[in-house]
């Protein structure tokens, strides 16, 4: 009888230690520095659509405009230093910045989906070279990063759905970009279920991806389906973080699209192609994964009814779930007239700051704005 009530007790700890630090550690977010002006003559501090944001490891601070096609860089203090490219289809030059990541050597890695192409530069911004992509379907190209201890590349995109489709979601191209015929992470044995025609055509949306440390990359899927995907470089491994949720979404009559569409409930989606059209209530969307060496931060939207609801999970890097809270109190303003564009979470830098892009600051214009955070809290 006393072990039964020992065991019990035990239980009881361990629940009430797991549910008081998901309960009580909420995410503190203190302005540190703000990149952006809404007005200036130079335009080096105006921003129109802010894609993408990188920090090398001499704390540079890279910004992607995708109005304008060009990254510009930063000093730490948020001093603009140059640009580098522009719209346009010569060397060095944009047609669309799909992705750009920063390797060990601090050179810059971009990714132009449109021109079929990978341009590097210096970290003194002087172009290296670039280099063509043979594939037939640059369209799903999403992202880039530079394999851990090889020459080699990582690049995200799953071809539209064949019947020889492999669900594979990295493949591996050499120093050149010639493709090695290696492929990795197949998203039908953690993700979805590919007898379900649906669930193999979302399996084709955009993903979100994010570096943590070194060697590994997190990926989940912008429909939120519970999981993320730890895939480690060194040894080509995949963890999960997370579990599957069996209802991430429910299907409805293409029929009766207008109606469902126009009643104003979010979390609606189409698709649609190959002879089949869907519609489809999403229990939730990510809108966000950033990470360094210490933690994985996931931003969700739930959606319920014409509401939407922002939420907060932060793992470790082994995957463990340390906390989820709410972000409705955060004084970042997530969403906009009930859209979940006015804010993104774009890095996480190793002293644990957040770089997010805002849409609307101060209700106006488009700013980078860093944020001091407590997740060193989660440390203890």
């Amino acid at each position: 009888m006393k072990s039964t009530l020992f065991f019990i007790s035990l239980l009881f700890l361990l629940f009430s230690h797991d549910c008081c630090n998901s309960q009580t550690f909420s995410l503190d977010l203190n302005q540190a520095l703000k990149i952006g002006e809404e007005f200036d003559e130079s335009a080096n501090y105006m921003f129109g659509n802010i894609s993408s944001i990188q920090v090398s490891s001499r704390e540079e601070i890279y910004v992607v405009d995708r109005s304008s096609n060009s990254i510009k860089v930063y000093k730490p203090n948020g001093e603009y230093i140059n640009q580098i490219g522009m719209r346009g289809r010569g060397p060095g030059e944009f047609s669309e910045i799909t992705h750009f990541s920063i390797d060990h050597n601090d050179n810059l890695i971009v990714l132009d989906r449109h021109q079929s192409r990978v341009s590097i530069f210096s970290p003194d911004s002087q172009l290296i070279g670039t280099f063509p992509i043979d594939l037939d379907e640059m369209v799903d190209l999403q992202f880039i990063y530079p394999a851990i201890k090889t020459d080699d590349y990582l690049i995200g995109f799953r071809s539209l759905i064949e019947s020889d489709d492999t669900g594979n979601l990295l493949h591996e191209f050499d120093k050149n970009f010639s493709p090695k015929n290696v492929s990795h992470l197949n998203v039908f044995h953690y993700l979805f279920d590919r007898s379900k025609t649906f669930e193999q055509r979302i399996s084709t949306s955009m993903y979100y991806s994010t570096l943590m440390g070194d060697n590994v990359i997190a990926i989940t899927p912008s429909v939120y389906t519970g999981v993320i995907l730890y895939y480690h470089m060194t040894d080509q491994s995949v963890e999960i973080a997370g579990s599957l949720d069996s209802d991430f979404y429910t299907l409805y009559n293409w029929e009766d699209r207008t109606a469902l569409l126009d009643d104003k409930t979010t979390g609606f989606a189409t698709k649609s192609g190959f002879g089949n059209n869907f519609i489809y209530k999403r229990k939730g969307a990510n809108f966000g994964l950033v990470a360094n060496d210490k933690f994985l931060l996931q931003f969700i939207t739930y959606f319920e009814g014409q509401s939407l609801r922002t939420h907060l999970n932060i793992y470790s890097i082994k995957g463990e779930l340390l906390t989820s809270s709410s972000l409705v109190e955060s004084p970042v303003q997530w969403t906009r007239n009930n859209k979940y564009s006015a804010a993104k979470p774009m890095y996480l830098d190793d002293k644990n700051r957040l770089y997010v892009a805002n849409s609307y600051y101060d209700n106006s214009y488009p700013a980078v704005v860093i944020y001091e955070t407590n997740l060193d809290e989660l440390l203890y």
